[in-house]
């Protein structure tokens, strides 16, 4: 059966590719003014790509009042700075004629540059989507453009491009490097479950796909005027478009998600302690019974699951001759080195009081047997700091299907209570 979340995001993506497809329209439009007047064409669409990053930028500043997103911001930040690189980039193209005496290579230098800026911080937003470092952000993207316009004009950037010759090995090679770079972004948004850049997923993967396929035709031209020119503009317009629209269109469509993801994140660690004790940070008892149906319902193949029951020896005592505090403490000591200690694909349950359940996959009764008394003897070694004897006993039960796990956790329970009776290595039932 199908999920309502599952068919929201089939219709998202219709509705994506149906707009994108239509976005394309003026494509052909483009191409042939870029045949008819190619200056004119580089005009317009950098004017249009100006226009759009400022637009990302205006409503990124207009919904900050009551905006809980970073990624928003970010990304108005960021584009804002870009299109200063641009509109340099533009204004020197050749046959503008506003920079008089240099060639097409200056235009070229503004272009990496900006294009450097670009996906160093995209890469920063979607490594870190929760951060609201906004002015050290402002701080470091505007510094990179007062450094990048400093270099080139100064003569201290590496050419890019050369009359006659073309591209330079420089600019081939950063575009490399930033395709590699786009395409490490594209399959870490693929993958997140952020819910800071979940809405804006799907725009995201077509914007770096499209500034991916972009950078590639910038390593094809040798001439400012040719067709992979011409084509790597495009798609560069093109993702500035996917990203405006994806802010815009998922921010309206999808506010509470979008605008207000810190709410829903709150919601998901709500929930995380429901799962959990709140004193040790373990999973709890109930935790333990919804996994345990859950488990039992999947019918895994064969294999070798060990159970472990444990609980704390004179306990009761501890909380009597010493207090709560004290027993506490020593629930969280010995929380702390079951953590610690066993293999991280063990889980760990506070099964109540002081009873503790440790499931280990794929382990013998032996094997998890050796790894609990290594915990139990760094836990008896804690009596040095807490001035009285420390010990648990513990009981191991073999589970080798799902319909045995439940048997397994009673046999488990006795053998810990057989170990109790008898202060010793209890054997494996």
């Amino acid at each position: 059966m199908t999920s309502p979340m599952t068919t929201q995001h089939r219709s998202d993506n219709k509705n994506f590719l149906f707009w994108l497809g239509a976005s394309t329209f003026l494509l052909p439009v483009l191409f042939f003014a870029s045949k008819h007047n190619y200056l004119l064409f580089h005009s317009v669409v950098e004017v249009f790509a100006i226009l759009t990053g400022f637009s990302i930028f205006l409503f990124s500043v207009s919904t900050f009042p009551f905006n809980q997103n970073p990624v928003i911001m970010h990304l108005g930040i960021l584009y804002l700075e870009v299109i200063i690189i641009d509109f340099l980039h533009t204004l020197a193209y050749k046959g503008m004629g506003v920079f008089p005496g240099y060639s097409a290579n200056l235009p070229t230098q503004f272009w990496i540059v900006g294009r450097f800026l670009e996906f160093g911080g995209l890469g920063f937003i979607i490594a870190f989507p929760h951060r609201k470092w906004y002015l050290p952000f402002v701080f470091a993207v505007t510094l990179f453009v007062v450094l990048g316009i400093a270099a080139v004009f100064q003569g201290y950037f590496p050419d890019c491009f050369v009359e006659g010759r073309g591209l330079t090995f420089f600019k081939v090679g950063s575009e490399y490097v930033m395709i590699f770079l786009l395409l490490g972004l594209l399959l870490k948004v693929w993958r997140t479950e952020n819910y800071y850049l979940l809405p804006f997923r799907t725009s995201l993967i077509w914007a770096l796909l499209l500034s991916a396929a972009g950078e590639f035709s910038f390593t094809l031209y040798q001439d400012v005027y040719g067709f992979f020119n011409m084509l790597g503009h495009l798609f560069r317009f093109l993702s500035y478009v996917i990203i405006l629209r994806g802010i815009v269109v998922e921010c309206l469509k999808k506010p509470f998600q979008a605008l207000v993801g810190e709410l829903v994140q709150e919601k998901e660690k709500f929930e995380n302690l429901a799962k959990r004790d709140p004193l040790t940070g373990l999973f709890n008892r109930y935790t333990f019974e919804e996994w345990i149906k859950r488990f039992v319902n999947q019918h895994f193949p064969l294999q070798t699951y060990s159970l472990v029951f444990i609980d704390i020896n004179n306990f009761k005592e501890i909380n009597d001759s010493f207090g709560h505090q004290v027993g506490d403490k020593v629930l969280v000591a010995l929380a702390k080195i079951l953590t610690s200690r066993l293999r991280q694909e063990v889980v760990i349950f506070r099964y109540g009081g002081d009873e503790f359940l440790v499931v280990f996959p794929q382990t013998s009764p032996g094997g998890a047997r050796f790894a609990v008394e290594r915990a139990r003897n760094e836990f008896v070694s804690l009596q040095k700091e807490f001035g009285f004897p420390l010990s648990f006993s513990y009981g191991v039960a073999e589970v080798q299907s799902s319909e045995e796990f439940l048997t397994a956790l009673s046999r488990a329970d006795a053998a810990m209570y057989e170990m109790k009776k008898q202060n010793m290595p209890v054997a494996h039932h």
